[in-house]
Order: C-alpha cells, then structure tokens, then sequence
C-alpha cells in the first residue's frame, strides 16, 4: 500500500514542466533511444529532445519548450537559429590520445597482458629507440612509495616499543 502511494506522488508530479513556452540554446549530442530524435542538452543540461534532422549533430540551434516529460523535455527547432553561421564541436580526438597534456604524452595505448592494462607511449626512448616508455618507468613515484612504506613501519615500530616498555614499567611497578 506504501510502495503504491509513493509511486503515485512520484508519478503526480514534472519538475520540468515550468520550462514549457521558454526558448534555449542547445546542444544536439546524441542520437535518443527511440532513433526518432535527437539529444540536445541547454546550459542547465536539460535532456532535450529535437526531432532528427540532417546536420543538426553537433550543432548549437535555439529550441521552443513545446512540452515536458519526467525527464525529458520536447523542442521545437526555431528556423532562424539554423540561419545562423554554424557551430560546431571540434573533431573527436582519435581513440587512445590524451587531451589536456602536455607534449611528451601525445598518445598512448592500452596492450592487454596477463589480463591487467599497461599504458605505453608511442613515442620511443631516447637510449632504446625499440623501446616505448611505460607508465611503470616512472622512478620518482615508485621511490615515494617506498619512503612512505619505510616511514610508516618505523612509526610502527617506535609505538609498539613505547607500549612494550609502558607494560615492563606497569609490571615492575606491581
């Protein structure tokens, strides 16, 4: 009986319908599951669907709110905004290449051994030329790594000698 109120109260109500009538600039991202339409996403990233239409992918148009869903809300496409100079997203990058880095990690890929992923560079050593670059090479963390180790089995051990001679001390006192 709860679960059927609750899923009444959860049905009754569209936190999106306050948006019906408003226009926003979208962008059109993704094919929708029904294959009819078209994801575009406004700046507050409401899930909008746009019907389908030949170059609106990757596109920035204007849409009219025409109706709302639980999760969705439904545009029309604004004819004057596709008059406008297009848009669109930069090309995807090729798949194993980093954005965001600096030269030396242009692009890496995953080779899958002994069923765990080891990241390699393409780019060749200077001693090796044969040899490509493994994150593993990296020295100066695997030496952090070990610091940290040694510093905390040294706290260890300091505590557990202070306990030992607290207990000695106890002891002797009795």
């Amino acid at each position: 009986r709860r679960s059927k109120e609750m899923t009444e109260l959860f049905l009754s109500y569209e936190t999106l319908s306050g948006k019906v009538g408003k226009t926003y600039k979208v962008l059109a991202t993704e094919i929708a599951k029904d294959k009819k339409h078209y994801v575009a996403h406004n700046k507050c990233y409401d899930q909008i669907l746009v019907p389908m239409e030949e170059g609106l992918l990757g596109r920035t148009f204007e849409v009219k709110i025409t109706g709302s869903g639980k999760f969705h809300l439904n545009g029309k496409i604004l004819r004057d905004s596709l008059r406008a100079p297009r848009t669109l997203l930069p090309k995807p990058l090729p798949k194993g290449t980093l954005s965001n880095t600096n030269s030396e990690w242009k692009s890496v890929k995953s080779v899958e051994k002994g069923g765990e992923i080891k990241r390699e560079k393409f780019e060749k050593t200077k001693d090796d030329p044969k040899r490509t670059k493994t994150i593993e090479d990296q020295g100066p963390a695997k030496v952090v790594v070990i610091a940290v180790i040694v510093v905390l089995i040294a706290a260890l051990y300091l505590r557990i000698s202070a306990a030992m001679e607290t207990t000695i001390y106890l002891e002797d006192q009795q």
